[in-house]
């Protein structure tokens, strides 16, 4: 090695000495890492590219005083037909059984109303389902401007207002229902945020444009005469914004077809956006609107553009990136820091940056030093594969918080810097250092703990990020010399809760599918976080604590449970590291790219007083956002089955009819197949004729024994 190269070593590495031994022996979270090549999985999506395609108009019900019955209420609204092919109208509200329906036409004759199709939509994966009633009219109805008329008992309506439970978005005025209207068109109204710099006081919004099946040409242009975009904000107020298509209110061009509108966001949590656009096309109005949530952060942190690298006492490097705490951050709040780590080396007698891989993790804000940081671990075999040194960077740095992996700061360039301590140390450990060709899972994801200690580390999933030796051997688990020399494959052996097959059901489910299904598994234990709406990474870590026993399993899970148990895998080390023999994680009817109905179904909720609340994690953006944290290696271990009603006409099968207006087709009744796929992992292929959960048109995916039987005999032990 030559004098400039070993000096450029030695300024990389020469302060690295630090004592972290249990960030890695003694933590149950994965250091992870790949190679440049994975650069762009894990950049932050464009949310431009993340938008909602739909084909509806909602409407809301606000029943009103009726002048010429004192004991009927009532509520009418226009609706567009603008298809002559087919059409239909849904209703979903608390009153719908009684409810008189009246449809009229241009000419404000009645329409003679076709057999209802009545349906039950579920609100999650659980017991909770409201009414639904579509009605549809195949190549029946001329284009034009209808009215649908409501009217119901005023005690029954007045009563349910009185004992409502109040929602999770506190309006001041909560609809009495839904009018759900498609046309069968061409035409739909294409709407996404404007970025993902989704913090307090700064500004956020939403695009929409018309775009055609039939064209090219993204944002048509139409004479728009309604464009509003309604926006509920956490504390309850309801602002209606017009959208413009000026070029000066964040619509990009003037006059190209493209309408935005903005507001500086007052408060942090949850905002539900709901844009509409009217148009006439071919001298028929066209109204199609959507619904987004979108979750607002606070700044909680600021980079100071430095980071800081140390080598610990496993031969492993520490890279602590300085944060400025803007606010008061919890004690157990968690981040995820991802940054691209690049370097130097020589091209002939030329020096020239080379990227060396990606880190991530999640963590907490620790000191070091005096200093808040948020700390990533790097195998210095990445540096000798690609014969880097220093002065290093990161670049692309962007950290997550992990409740909606909404983006606190993004697309930035961090310095690292070094000590000058530990010279004579780290020469030697880059002299020393092997670096055969092959990247090892542990150079991907860190030092796993051996099973008698992550039993001990699963338990509190509440627990900062590493158990001290002292609160190990505290621990009611009791960590004798015989566990630390007996091989990890003994031990699971001769271990009683070894070999489980851990089954884990899906957002707001009241009950385990798996279980009710019937199905004679093998060695089972069945996970219930009941009547939930929580974080992926929240689910996560209850599956975490469930299993903290079980020094190997596998999993089988549906819905939500999938993406839960895929966030498992990806950033925590747990008994499902040691299981073999089979596949590790087997998932049904997951959404991994989110759910367009995710925004009606916050809405639905409100209207009824029930379920779970809104899952950001669900949403087509938390989705996209969360998908982005998820390794090529965790994805290779992950095989997921979907299912769909049979084929046939779109109106000839379905899950739910009414459903079919809202989401993408086809679908199981909930996940919609386009937005089940998991790149990178392994697809099982999709089964016709069953649906996401009891009570639709075909049986529930879970109870189909044929590939419950495919599973059971598959999954790793």
């Amino acid at each position: 090695m030559g004098n400039r190269y070993r000096l450029a070593f030695v300024c990389l590495f020469l302060f690295l000495s630090v004592s972290l031994s249990a960030w890695t022996s003694k933590s149950n979270r994965k250091q992870l890492a790949g190679p440049p090549d994975e650069f762009s999985l894990h950049s932050l999506p464009l949310s431009s590219s993340v938008g909602v395609d739909t084909f509806n108009d909602v409407s809301y019900i606000f029943f009103a005083e009726d002048n010429t019955d004192e004991e009927k209420l009532k509520w009418n609204g226009t609706v567009q037909v603008d298809s002559s092919e087919a059409f239909s109208f849904a209703i979903t509200s608390p009153f719908l059984k009684n409810l008189v329906v009246t449809l009229l036409s241009p000419q404000n004759n009645p329409v003679p109303l076709p057999k209802p199709t009545m349906d039950k939509l579920r609100l999650g994966d659980g017991a909770s389902t409201v009414d639904l009633t579509t009605w549809l009219f195949n190549n029946s109805l001329p284009t034009g401007n209808y009215t649908i008329l409501l009217s119901g008992r005023a005690s029954e309506i007045k009563d349910f207002r009185a004992q409502r439970r109040r929602p999770y978005f506190l309006f001041g005025l909560i609809p009495d229902g839904l009018v759900l209207t498609w046309n069968k068109s061409p035409l739909s109204l294409y709407s996404h945020l404007l970025d993902y710099n989704l913090l307090k006081g700064k500004k956020i919004g939403l695009r929409a444009m018309f775009k055609s099946e039939a064209s090219s040409v993204t944002n048509l242009k139409y004479d728009v005469d309604e464009r509003e975009l309604d926006i509920e904000l956490p504390n309850g107020t309801t602002l209606s914004l017009t959208m413009q298509d000026d070029g000066l209110h964040d619509d990009l061009e003037a006059n190209d077809g493209v309408y935005g509108a903005s507001l500086i966001a007052p408060l942090s949590g949850i905002y539900v956006a709901k844009p509409v656009l009217r148009a006439k096309s071919n001298g028929v109005e066209v109204r199609r609107s959507s619904v987004h949530i979108i979750t607002v952060v606070e700044e909680s942190l600021e980079l100071t553009g430095l980071a800081w690298m140390k080598k610990t006492d496993e031969n492993l490097l520490g890279i602590y990136i300085e944060v400025q705490n803007s606010l008061n951050v919890l004690q157990n709040q968690t981040f995820r820091p991802y940054a691209e780590l690049w370097g130097w080396t020589f091209e002939g007698e030329s020096e020239v940056e080379i990227p060396i891989c990606w880190l991530s993790t999640i963590t907490h804000v620790e000191t070091f030093q005096g200093k808040n940081t948020l700390a990533l671990q790097l195998d210095p075999k990445w540096v000798r594969r690609v014969n880097a040194f220093g002065p290093f960077t990161l670049r692309n740095v962007y950290v997550q918080e992990t409740n909606y992996y909404t983006p606190i700061l993004q697309g930035q360039e961090v310095r690292v810097k070094a000590g000058i301590k530990d010279d004579l140390d780290i020469t030697t450990l880059l002299q020393e250092i092997k670096f055969d060709g092959q990247i090892t899972r542990e150079m991907r994801e860190g030092v796993r703990p051996p099973p008698h200690v992550l039993r001990v580390l699963n338990k509190n999933i509440f627990k900062p990020t590493f158990y001290t030796d002292e609160e190990l051997q505290s621990s009611s688990t009791v960590l004798n010399d015989q566990d630390s020399h007996t091989s990890p494959r003994t031990m699971i052996k001769n271990d009683n809760n070894s070999g489980k097959l851990v089954l884990v059901h899906g957002y707001c489910s009241d009950t385990n599918p798996w279980e009710k299904s019937g199905f004679n598994w093998t060695n089972p234990a069945y996970f219930l976080n009941p009547s939930a709406s929580i974080t992926n990474d929240l689910f996560a870590r209850k599956i975490m604590e469930f299993t903290s026993d079980f020094l190997s399993f596998s999993l089988i899970a549906h819905s939500q449970g999938g993406l839960a148990s895929t966030h498992l895998h990806n950033y925590y080390f747990t008994g499902l590291e040691f299981a073999e023999g089979g596949r590790l994680i087997q998932s049904v009817g997951s959404p991994y790219k989110g759910n367009t109905l995710a925004g009606a179904l916050a809405l639905i909720g409100e209207v009824f007083g029930i379920g779970c609340g809104p899952n950001v994690d669900l949403s087509r953006d938390g989705a996209e956002l969360w998908l982005r944290g998820i390794s090529n290696q965790t994805r290779k271990d992950v095989h997921y089955f979907t299912t769909t009603y049979k084929p046939g006409s779109f109106f000839g099968s379905y899950c739910v009819l009414g459903e079919n207006y809202l989401i993408l087709v086809p679908n199981d009744g909930t996940a919609e197949l386009p937005l089940t796929e998991l790149e990178g992992g392994n697809n099982m292929g999709n089964t016709p004729g069953w649906c996401h959960t009891e009570d639709m048109t075909y049986p529930a995916q879970t109870n189909d024994e044929s590939r419950n039987s495919n599973m059971n005999s598959m999954a790793a032990r």
